[in-house]
């Protein structure tokens, strides 16, 4: 989730997202500025919800479909100077290069390259929404792609498709949230947006090491010992609201 949050605050978003309010309401910036109507703000949001719905089913597609390739490839194994390497470590590796493109330390100049699919936006109602979010979560930007793939590079490490499911539940939440707060105040947006730019490098230097630091722990194997160690925890937990609960009625 912190991980969709941080794509939304990213330059490659944050600046765009008025335009893709407008884009997909019909309605000019000028006009969402200076407080909406009640039918106008209804457009909005209706059309808002609809571009993060469609972004979200691709993400989450995506999501199965990595865990799914990774089960497939769950029993791939060799050596490497006489190191068990498997499809954690190639993935943990891959975050690892990842966190440090984002971070500006490494640039793959591939990476800088932006896919987009451009669809007809005229008159666009609901369901053209869903395709321009879609489409969206179909393309490449340089911000949102190593973050996404380092999200699909742990989906394809889960054990079950429904946990990597989750993660991309999670992400798209992340960044789906503050785009729909958008469309309810587009003054909020721009005035967020003034003062993140000048905070846009740290940002990016934050995402690079979180990466960076995940993967060592993918890599290491500390990931899964971590997310076993929340699953116990939570359990735990669980179990003392139960008896809590009980205590309760009693």
């Amino acid at each position: 989730m912190l991980a969709g949050l941080l794509s939304f605050l990213s330059p490659c978003v944050l600046p765009l997202v008025p335009a893709y309010l407008t884009l997909i309401s019909g309605a000019s910036l000028k006009e969402l500025q200076a407080s909406p109507s009640a039918s106008v703000r209804r457009r909005v949001l209706l059309n808002a919800v609809a571009f993060v719905v469609g972004f979200s089913c691709v993400f989450i597609v995506l999501g199965a479909t990595a865990t799914f390739a990774g089960q497939l490839l769950g029993d791939l194994r060799f050596e490497v100077l006489g190191l068990p390497i498997g499809l954690a470590q190639i993935g943990g590796v891959a975050i690892v290069f990842m966190g440090l493109h984002v971070a500006g330390w490494l640039p793959i100049r591939a990476l800088y390259r932006v896919w987009n699919f451009n669809l007809p936006t005229r008159n666009v109602t609901c369901l053209g929404s869903f395709a321009v979010g879609a489409g969206f979560a179909f393309g490449w930007s340089p911000c949102i792609g190593p973050i996404l793939g380092s999200i699909l590079t742990l989906a394809a490490s889960s054990e079950t498709i429904s946990s990597g499911i989750a993660l991309l539940v999670f992400y798209s939440a992340g960044l789906a949230i503050p785009f729909l707060v958008s469309g309810w105040s587009v003054e909020l947006l721009l005035r967020l947006a003034a003062r993140v730019k000048l905070h846009f490098r740290a940002l990016e230097i934050a995402s690079g090491i979180a990466l960076v630091a995940v993967g060592l722990l993918v890599t290491t194997g500390y990931w899964a010992a971590l997310n076993e160690a929340a699953l116990e925890a939570f359990a735990g937990l669980t179990d003392r609201v139960l008896e809590f609960e009980e205590a309760l009625t009693r």
